[in-house]
């Protein structure tokens, strides 16, 4: 369920009304659109990651999390960025080594 507004009058049943919910879409809406406008100004693809880890953040905060790419080159995927510690990065590596192999992250490239 979707945490009260502060200052909001509850009704008894707790639910939001029809205009409430209908305002909370277009919020979100606008969320998105300025999301979708810092991504197309960011200059680089560190600035893409930045900008992505902190909208992630804003939504769910997660003990670990961390970008791969997928290097021109070769097609392999690399990681990029991660906020983990460095036994930690090297557990996801191994996970995300075993989904490659798997063929998980194949869909992505498709």
């Amino acid at each position: 369920m979707i945490e009260p507004t502060p200052g909001r009058q509850v009704n008894p049943t707790g639910a939001y009304t029809r205009s409430e919910k209908s305002d909370l879409v277009v919020s979100r809406f606008e969320m998105l659109d300025i999301f979708q406008r810092k991504l197309r100004e960011a200059a680089s693809v560190k600035e893409v990651i930045s900008i992505t880890e902190n909208e992630i953040h804003n939504i769910h905060h997660f003990r670990n999390q961390g970008f791969w790419l997928v290097n021109p080159d070769d097609g392999a995927f690399e990681l990029f960025d991660t906020d983990a510690a460095a036994e930690d990065a090297h557990r996801i590596k191994g996970i995300v080594r075993n989904a490659v192999k798997s063929g998980t992250f194949a869909w992505a490239l498709k």
